[in-house]
């Protein structure tokens, strides 16, 4: 078992009202490839926003329903405490994108991406997640959910190889 303080160092991710990828429904829907490339222009755009601690540009990409949930200030915040917590990103880059088609709560079909990365952090060997990007028809592209994960060089020096492997698992962390 790992000691409690490790526990809670285990896990910071920003999670707030948004549906899980897993829980979103798949139709026949394929996105253009003008939208996969819309995709990884925001995406590359907000983590190099992050990167630089530019947080209130970075918020600006956020969903409008994330940003009527967490200020400015909170996201500030939290982005700040990963920073000191795993350092700076020393590397990330990103796996599959998996794209998913639901009716808003109007009925009116949307699409959202989930996109994966697997990257490395000043003192975060491990440092693993995804960006659920909402993607109206009508145009426009919104962060709707940051996760971010990884285990502190110091935390992970106590961890067992099996601990690891299990908490990237339930991180379901790419390879």
């Amino acid at each position: 078992m790992l000691p409690r303080a490790a526990a809670l160092l285990l896990l910071l991710v920003l999670t707030l009202w948004a549906p899980s990828p897993r829980a979103l429904a798949q139709d026949s829907w394929q996105p253009t490839q003008q939208l996969n490339e819309q995709l990884a222009a925001a995406t590359a755009q907000f983590w190099a926003l992050l990167d630089a601690r530019r947080f209130t540009e970075a918020y600006g990409q956020l969903a409008p329903g994330l940003q009527n949930q967490l200020t400015l200030e909170q996201f500030t915040d939290l982005m700040t405490t990963i920073t000191e917590q795993g350092g700076a990103v020393s590397a990330r880059r990103h796996g599959r994108v998996t794209w998913y088609r639901k009716p808003d709560p109007n009925g009116v079909p949307t699409s959202f991406a989930a996109v994966d990365f697997l990257g490395t952090m000043e003192r975060a060997e491990l440092y693993c997640g995804y960006l659920l990007w909402h993607v109206p028809d009508e145009g426009g592209i919104g962060v709707l959910r940051v996760e971010q994960n990884f285990i502190p060089d110091q935390v992970r020096a106590k961890m067992t190889d099996e601990e690891v492997r299990k908490m990237t698992s339930a991180w379901r962390c790419m390879r």
